[in-house]
């Protein structure tokens, strides 16, 4: 694929892929069939299956979906309790509530930022040695902790001091630190915020790598924490800090995953509290517009190969993973881009897929029309009553 005056963008799509395939996304055919199936797996978490089948249609709750099947057997049940807290505060004082989740949006969103810079600044550290080994992971752990996983900490503080009818006197407090707030938790669930395999609290993570309390002996890696004069200590492998790294990650999705499901359960009444609150409508990134159509394009059964784009035109290299003929390719392809379309606006979108041995090269513009009847030269794929994709007549090489 040629890429002039398109910027590159295959890391991400094809790491945001590597987050879908472990869940089965993409041995569907189409997207609309795994929607069908994203929604029975959710529909037990949700109370308004109007909501959650408005939020898989726009492009949300994908990759959350994926997190939970890859994770359900320990997932779920902390899904429901974390969901039980922010219907319990809903019962309690619902104004108080709705107008703290619409102001932590801006906060989740620096939070997932952070997470995502993180990912994008990763390097494979199997070459590394022990010690440099130990720095990056344990700097990555501790960026995540404090950036990406506090806010969520503070926030289910917030949520459960809502439902015990303590919330509006929250804010006159004086702000707890990493460590008072996770002593705090830690009486909640102590498994959850001492993760394996250490077994130590979240905030004492952060502090070894901070204070660069390890030490290398070997091939193993010598932690200590605590009080300086008598600091406790435990010895581990690199594998030991993978585990650990992994494990804050998923603590700190799994709160990102909760207050996605609920706050979409409830999107219209965060909304209005978001509007009285800054004036303004949720903003969409850039990272989730193309997020939702990485899954999209996961999802209708094609494996990302190469990504590119410019303001107005993508391209990219696919795989069919179901050696479909070139109607059923375009179909598909044409189907995947709603989500996408009905955030982001027009597109031209050009794809380059092998399938059964053959290859096609598939175009077609995508847009928002208050018409949806026939034009001359032009082929119209009827998406619903404001939607249109078409194939011009000669698109031309965008690339």
């Amino acid at each position: 694929m040629s890429r002039t005056g398109l910027e590159d963008l295959s890391n991400m799509f094809t790491r945001l892929q590597s987050e879908l395939e472990p869940a089965g996304i993409g041995m569907k055919r189409s997207l609309e069939d795994q929607l069908r199936e994203t929604e029975a797996d959710l529909r037990p978490l949700f109370k308004s299956e109007e909501n959650l089948s408005a939020g898989l249609g726009s492009g949300g709750l994908t990759y959350e979906h994926a997190f939970f099947k890859k994770t359900r057997a320990w997932s779920e049940p902390l899904l429901h309790t974390l969901l039980q807290e922010y219907r319990a505060a809903e019962a309690s004082d619902p104004t108080c509530l709705f107008e703290r989740l619409a102001n932590f949006f801006a906060e989740m969103d620096r939070a997932y930022s952070h997470v995502v810079s993180i990912a994008e600044l990763e390097a494979d550290k199997a070459e590394l040695k022990t010690y440099a080994f130990a720095r990056s992971c344990l700097r990555d752990m501790a960026d995540m902790i404090e950036a990406s996983l506090q806010p969520f900490l503070r926030l289910r503080l917030a949520v459960r001091a809502v439902a015990e009818g303590r919330g509006r006197f929250g804010d006159q407090r004086p702000r707890l630190s990493l460590g008072a707030l996770t002593e705090k938790l830690i009486d909640v669930d102590p498994q959850l915020y001492q993760p394996r395999p250490f077994g130590i609290s979240l905030s004492q993570l952060r502090n070894i790598a901070h204070h660069s309390s390890y030490r290398v002996s070997g091939d193993e890696i010598v932690c200590e924490y605590g009080n300086p004069d008598r600091p406790k200590k435990f010895t581990c492998q690199p594998r030991d800090l993978i585990e650990a790294t992994v494990n804050v990650q998923n603590v700190y999705y799994l709160h990102k995953v909760a207050f996605e499901f609920y706050c979409t359960d409830n999107i219209r009444r965060i909304g209005q509290a978001e509007k009285r609150s800054s004036g303004q409508d949720v903003t969409i990134s850039d990272l989730s517009k193309n997020a939702i159509l990485a899954y999209g394009i996961a999802a209708a059964g094609f494996h990302i190969m190469k990504a590119a784009r410019n303001q107005f035109r993508w391209a990219f290299d696919l795989v069919d993973r179901h050696n479909r003929n070139r109607n059923e390719i375009e179909v598909a392809l044409q189907s995947c881009t709603i989500p996408f379309l009905l955030q982001s606006g027009p597109i031209f979108f050009l794809a380059f897929v092998q399938s059964g041995g053959r290859d096609h090269r598939i175009t077609f513009n995508a847009g928002m029309s208050r018409t949806t009847g026939p034009k001359e030269g032009r082929r119209y794929f009827h998406l619903d009553k404001n939607l249109r994709v078409h194939r011009t007549s000669d698109p031309g090489d965008p690339t």
